[in-house]
């Protein structure tokens, strides 16, 4: 198969990306769980159960593509010191690994294989993002200390 060297890269960043994501839910959930959050930290862990689903599949189209698994340059992880940063932070991996594979995306649509499972992967990151912008909301709305209390 040939392959475009913009997209092969385009893919290792997005797994690199990924993989980032994946450490910093590990981090907030151990985080959330040390706080004694069990909801929160349930949660948490079906959020990180997604993500690596998605690094899966992404790792697995590099290796059908012949080419190589680099995960030696992650990005920056933000770890939160309250639940309402955690959740910034969480919504912002989310619209950032959301925002490239649109533009991955757009280079990808004569390429079904890749392009399917960039539509999962996205369709993934766009519940993230939905579902901790929501959860601000509702930290907004009730308060830090009533949203810990009914909800974590």
């Amino acid at each position: 198969m040939k392959r475009n060297p913009d997209w092969s890269q385009g893919l290792t960043i997005l797994a690199q990306s990924l993989c980032t994501t994946l450490l910093q839910l590990r981090i907030h959930r151990n985080v959330c769980e040390s706080w004694g959050y069990a909801k929160l930290t349930q949660i948490l862990t079906e959020h990180q159960t997604s993500v690596a689903t998605a690094l899966d599949s992404v790792i697995r189209r590099l290796l059908a593509l012949e080419q190589a698994v680099d995960l030696q340059n992650l990005g920056r992880i933000n770890v939160g010191q309250t639940v309402e940063e955690l959740f910034v932070s969480e919504r912002e991996m989310a619209v950032q690994t959301r925002t490239l594979i649109q533009r991955l995306s757009a280079d990808l649509k004569s390429e079904v294989v890749t392009s399917r499972m960039l539509d999962e992967v996205l369709l993934s990151e766009d519940i993230r993002a939905a579902f901790f912008s929501q959860q601000l909301e509702l930290v907004r709305q009730m308060g830090s200390q009533n949203y810990l209390a009914f909800r974590c």
